[in-house]
């Protein structure tokens, strides 16, 4: 199963590194829509999906 909390936390430090810490404030609040449904689901999904480069599942947290 998908991890949504940790797609959340991945999610909302993406739009903060981009400077929009109100949409990541509100994406770990769970007042934005792009913290809900089927959008963080997909982000859920893509960071469980093997890496491409190494063949690895976790990507996002094996290559700190």
């Amino acid at each position: 199963m998908a991890d949504l909390d940790k797609a959340r936390q991945f999610l909302a430090a993406e739009f903060e590194s981009a400077g929009l810490p109100h949409v990541a404030g509100g994406i770990l609040a769970g007042t934005s829509p792009l913290g809900q449904g089927a959008y963080i689901a997909a982000v859920a999904a893509a960071l469980a999906a093997p890496c491409a480069a190494c063949s690895n599942v976790n990507e996002a947290s094996d290559h700190d």
